[in-house]
């Protein structure tokens, strides 16, 4: 005779072999065991048994109790379940209650939610929290009902009121100390967890007493018996014993008084043990007077997915990788959209976490974006580039590429490379006390009209024109300078460029679209594609930022930056602790309305490396701060940031601070020259009180007192004068006359200095072939040394500060390192180093030549590829670096971008990351060509067939695998935390008629945002963070 125990070994073995059931209501088989609280007062255990516990305090439902890397706790009060709770070791703690509330710690959170490696989500009328790492799914609905489901890998390695998951229920009873007893109270009693602040009350069984007639109670009887008499439950009979819960049912009904839904508990906990092992019971409510109870507009059905429609995942195709439950779901072509059943049209829109109704408008950058179906409707308006300068040599591109160079020379910042119609150069200088912080003294601008100006905008905020220094306002034809706030100068030259340059090292160059592509010098060439921004005049993209701006130095007598200098907060540890310390306030709730606008990494870095290489790190941490702040003002988020005892304003006596204040018609100059144009821009600083105007000493004065500007003359209030039979007098800073005068343009009208006198270079002779050049003291627009052509700056100009006079080559030659040298011998340079004329160097699948100083390359279109490396690093196709530490699945890459239907769709997650108890894996979900391939744990799994199995191919080779996917598609993979990704000229941009790939790796979607956009929400991203985020799977992460 077969022992008993056996038996049930023997039958378990066989219920998990393929082919046990086949029909087309089942399941495959859950790895998982489930264990479940339901009814009143019940629980089945992972190995079916069954009890009744109405406990008070807080028990351990189940959890690791080998590692205790987990702990699942059922939280009781007055015998009933009111919430579920998750704690992951002693660090992490989540709680989920009955009505709906949830918390992490003391926080209260929303749903979806994701940390630690775990996932909170509402679907199918349940609050599910999962894990895959930790191996467990725990579920709770809004009638205290709860599942879990723990991972074969806990095998008699789990305990608590579940049971020790090991097959035998004989032994399910064990309490916390050891003992076997076969009384449910006592064995529960032992699993409560107290606390300093709780301390538990053992719980007693309650007494029980028949509230329903010996009638009722045998038509409900009935109800009971059809687990073992209806052909539904029949079904099931093989996989799952009906006499237990037959037994449960009677046992429900004397103390139950919910009349003809007593039995429902006992029916609805059959259906689901039986889809637990697979086998759906369609129709069974059919047979039953039950009706599981749903939120209005919701319907239960037998089978649900879990991965519920929403309106957010309209547009996603997202990857349900679970099989369905039993539960509530909108009726058929409804979604769910904040906790209501809606239309497509109805559904509301989400931006930053926050929700925007149907119909609901929002202003990004010069664009509009209107909800409809759950998406943002966006204008497609190209949006102005800005290259911002600030604090010791930070930049950020037109193309919002973020770096640090610190040489020091004169750089070409921007020009206008195709047409020239301005250039803009920058003087820096060293700065502070660190000899390797270097800061912004002046900046030069070149513009064709007036007569090919140089503007000079210097330190302190005064203006040159052509070497004269000059009063502003100033303007002249498309020319227009003014003064906006303390020492900072707007220059703007027609509509379409704009500088912002406050005195002090901070520079803002702002372009209209018209130069789109058309740019370069350190700004880069404002295509949209950051990865190309390190463009050399040569012709070259350059990795090192060194060697990227030292093509960009204007004066051969300048030293090359040979290597960007170290980070110096590594150099001193005090004051990097006082930087992380301050400089937190950028993250900080402070600016949290700041952070989807404008991401505030790169501000947090330059601000850590401004503070520790600044001698009063306070100083340049408060011009970190409003550097930020003001980038925040140009999105149109105003932060009232400062303190009294935080980086306070001081104003002039008479002067008030304002956080945002306009710059324009101010003065009392401008009561007699109103500047019409002016931007109505907000800007931080100090201004005069309403109804006070600036006078030409810097006092703010009333009307009344203003001078009058006429002719090029000043007139004080009140003065009178008649000419050529017209009379005229000055009144609130206007000069009022008989008749209309005409005054010309206003021209510079008071000259503050004389240009600056030549400079001789003492020099008897000159080594040949080197000729003498001495400035003639008559031009003030001569060039000399200072203007000297060399091999690397010979395609940029020079604009000089003042003739030098000194020996120069001839002719037809060019100064190269020391020696003059004919300019069709000059090398190219790349990575640092020169090569000769007729060299070659290969770039990607491209080889170029150099030829007259200059990279002239083939044009193939070469194989993309991208990149996500450890824990959080990411190289776009369009080499882009960034971090980002998700921690849910993303979308690596895909090409269902915007209307296009879509070929394939690649994600990604990190799994167990960071905790000493996991390991760290990362999982990758391959979807193409109707197929599922999983990369995980070292191994491919094809999780589902591919429709043309000729299309997939699995290559080994050492410690990578390869995984080609047709002929334009392939994945590389290192079996742990490497992943990268090659596409073929079909799939880019240029190629056939198809949409580009986008996704989390890839920025070419929308290459004329100078942000990035996320398929399907149509609005630009302007932080890395922003970008993940909008890229996710199946769940929403943490906050951060």
């Amino acid at each position: 005779m077969v022992p008993v125990r056996l038996a049930r070994v023997l039958l378990a073995l066989a219920l998990t072999l393929p082919g046990a059931l086949c029909g087309e209501e089942t399941l495959g088989k859950s790895s998982m065991a489930r264990c479940s609280l339901f009814g009143s007062n019940f629980i089945n255990t992972f190995d079916q048994s069954m009890y009744s516990f109405a406990g008070s305090c807080s028990y351990l439902l189940a959890g690791d109790c080998q590692k205790h890397s987990f702990s699942i706790i059922g939280d009781f009060q007055d015998g009933k379940r009111v919430g579920l709770s998750v704690y992951l070791g002693e660090f992490f703690d989540i709680h989920v209650f009955v009505n709906g509330t949830v918390l992490q710690g003391d926080q209260s959170i929303s749903t979806p939610y994701a940390s630690k490696g775990l996932y909170l989500e509402s679907q199918a009328g349940y609050h599910t929290l999962s894990s895959e790492a930790y191996g467990f799914v725990a579920r709770i609905d809004g009638s205290g009902n709860f599942q879990v489901l723990l991972s074969d890998r806990y095998f008699n390695k789990t305990c608590g009121l579940c049971g020790d998951f090991n097959i035998f229920s004989e032994d399910d009873f064990k309490t916390q100390e050891g003992t076997l007893t076969s009384d449910p109270y006592s064995f529960a009693n032992s699993w409560a967890l107290s606390s300093g602040e709780q301390h538990c009350q053992r719980a007693a069984p309650p007494s029980i007493s028949c509230n329903i007639s010996s009638e009722t109670q045998k038509g409900l009887w009935e109800q009971c018996q059809l687990l073992k008499s209806a052909s539904v439950f029949a079904r099931c009979h093989p996989l799952v014993d009906p006499e237990p819960f037959v037994a449960l049912c009677e046992k429900m009904l004397c103390p139950c008084a919910q009349g003809l839904q007593c039995p429902c508990p006992a029916l609805l906990e059959y259906a689901r043990a039986c889809a637990q092992q697979g086998m759906l019971l369609y129709g069974w409510m059919d047979h039953s007077l039950c009706r599981p109870d749903c939120p209005a507009g919701m319907e239960y059905r037998e089978c649900v997915s879990p991965c519920t429609r929403t309106c957010q995942s309209l547009h996603i195709n997202e990857v349900c990788q679970e099989q369905c439950v039993d539960g509530c779901s909108c009726p058929e072509g409804q979604l769910l959209d904040d906790g209501r059943c809606v239309e497509s049209a109805e559904c509301s829109c989400v931006h930053s976490g926050k929700r925007y109704p149907p119909g609901a408008s929002l202003s990004r950058d010069c664009n509009t974006c209107i909800c409809r179906n759950s998406l943002w409707v966006c204008s497609n308006e190209d949006c102005p580039g800005e290259c911002l300068v600030t604090g010791q040599s930070h930049f950020k591109s037109f193309d919002n590429r973020h770096f640090t160079f610190s040489g020091v020379c004169q750089y070409l910042l921007a020009r206008d490379c195709q047409d020239h119609t301005f250039s803009v150069i920058i003087e820096t200088v060293q700065c502070a006390d660190d000899p390797d912080a270097v800061c912004t003294r002046s900046v030069t601008v070149r513009l064709p009209s007036p007569h090919n100006s140089l503007v000079k905008l210097k330190h302190g905020g005064g203006v040159a024109m052509d070497g004269w220094d000059v009063q502003i306002p100033f303007l002249q034809g498309d020319l227009r300078i003014q003064h906006t706030v303390m020492a900072s100068v707007h220059l703007s030259y027609g509509e379409d460029l704009q500088i912002d340059w406050d005195g002090r090292g901070r520079l803002l160059v702002k372009l209209s679209p018209v130069y789109a592509g058309r740019t370069c010098g350190l700004c880069g060439n404002y295509n949209g594609n950051q990865g190309d921004d390190f463009l050399t005049p040569a012709g070259l993209v350059e990795p090192l930022v060194e060697h990227f701006g030292n093509a960009w130095k204007l004066h051969g007598d300048c030293e090359d930056l040979r290597k960007q200098p170290t980070d110096p907060c590594s150099l001193n540890p005090r004051l990097t602790r006082f930087a992380e310390e301050a400089c937190a306030i950028l993250t900080s709730p402070k600016f949290q309305a700041c952070h989807d606008a404008v991401g505030p990494l790169p501000y947090l870095q330059n601000c850590h490396y401004d503070v520790c290489s600044c001698s009063d790190g306070r100083d340049c941490l408060c011009d970190a701060v409003a550097t930020y702040a003001a980038a925040c003002a140009r999105r149109g988020v105003h932060i009232g940031w400062r303190e009294p005892g935080f980086c306070a304003l001081s104003c002039p006596p008479g002067q008030v601070y304002l956080q945002c204040g306009t710059p324009c018609n101010l003065t009392c100059r401008s009561l007699s020259y109103p500047d019409e144009e002016c931007a109505e821009d907000c800007l931080e600083g100090c201004f005069c009180p309403p109804g006070l105007y600036l006078d030409g000493s810097g006092d703010c004065v009333p009307k009344a007192q203003c001078p009058c500007y006429h002719d090029g003359e000043i007139f004080q209030p009140e003065d009178i004068f008649s000419d050529h039979h017209t009379m005229c007098y000055c009144e609130d800073g206007f000069m009022h006359c008989s008749r209309a005068g005409a005054p010309g343009s206003l021209q510079p009208e008071v000259v503050l200095s004389s240009p600056l006198s030549h400079r001789s270079k003492r020099s008897l002779s000159c080594r040949p072939p080197m000729v003498k050049l001495v400035c003639p003291p008559d031009n003030p627009r001569a060039e000399g040394l200072e203007c000297a052509k060399t091999c690397q700056n010979y395609d940029l100009e020079c604009v000089s500060t003042g003739c030098v006079s000194g020996c120069l080559c001839p002719l037809g030659m060019v100064r190269h390192e020391n020696r003059c040298v004919a300019l069709q011998r000059c090398p190219c340079f790349h990575q640092g180093r020169e090569y000769a004329p007729g060299e070659t160097v290969k770039v990607d699948c491209n080889t170029c030549v150099c030829r007259d100083r200059k990279w002239s390359c083939t044009d193939h279109v070469c194989d993309a590829s991208c990149s996500a490396l450890g824990l959080a690093h990411y190289l776009t196709f369009d080499g882009l670096k960034y971090l980002f530490p998700g921690e849910c699945q993303y979308v690596l890459v895909q090409d269902y971008c915007g209307s296009n239907p879509g070929t394939f769709r690649i994600l990604l997650g990190n799994e167990g990351c960071g905790y000493p108890s996991l390991k760290c894996r990362k999982r990758v979900t391959i979807l193409v060509d109707g197929g599922e391939i999983e990369l995980f744990d070292g191994e491919v799994m094809v999780k589902k067939p591919l429709k043309d199995e000729t299309h997939f191919e699995v290559v080994e080779s050492g410690r990578f695998i390869t995984v080609l996917l047709g002929s334009g598609l392939s994945v590389v993979w290192d079996r742990h935390l490497g992943i990268s990704v090659f596409l073929k000229q079909t799939y880019q941009v240029g190629g056939p008629p198809r949409l580009p790939p986008c996704g989390a790796i890839y920025t070419r979607c929308h290459q004329l945002w100078a942000g990035r956009r996320c398929p399907g929400e149509g609005l630009p991203i302007h932080s890395q963070v922003g970008l993940g985020h909008a890229l996710l799977g199946p769940c929403t992460p943490s906050s951060r």
